[in-house]
């Protein structure tokens, strides 16, 4: 059975939003937030999605996070300019996909990119929800530590 590694993770808005909905496998997690960062557009999408779902405002959304111990990181020019490389890994993945025949195609978002660039530049590991990031790992060449909240291998 794995565990999390040791030291500061990076959060995904998936993540985090299965926190909110108060998902038994994202709980496992809870008190490895207290090393967790979000990067300040992931935590964007968390609250517009929250806010949208359950009506709370923007700043008591940043709040709860924040009471849980998730630190925000700022999102700056240096991660940006690796979304053209992660734009390649994620075409080579769609064109992969389309010619097995798949009609749901897995793409990322804007959101995606910024996590994804912000635990290359930082070198940490993400806890996500999106497997498909698990495929741009193993398939795709991506160099990082993609974690699923919802692996039962995975322990806390």
């Amino acid at each position: 059975m794995a565990s999390l590694p040791e030291g500061d993770l990076l959060a995904d808005a998936s993540y985090l939003l299965a926190i909110a909905q108060s998902d038994v496998f994202a709980a496992r997690f809870v008190p490895a937030l207290a090393r967790t960062r979000v990067t300040s557009v992931n935590l964007g999408e968390v609250m517009y999605k929250m806010t949208e779902r359950t009506r709370r405002a923007p700043q008591q959304v940043a709040a709860i996070f924040g009471a849980l111990g998730v630190t925000v990181a700022p999102f700056d020019l240096a991660a940006a300019m690796r979304f053209p490389a992660l734009k390649a890994i994620d075409r080579r993945s769609r064109t992969d996909q389309e010619a097995r025949g798949i009609t749901r195609v897995k793409t990322l978002s804007l959101g995606d990119l910024c996590c994804l660039a912000y635990a290359q530049q930082q070198k940490l590991p993400v806890l996500t929800g999106d497997q498909h990031w698990l495929t741009l790992v193993a398939d795709h060449g991506l160099a990082l530590h993609i974690l699923d909240y919802r692996d039962p291998t995975l322990a806390p």
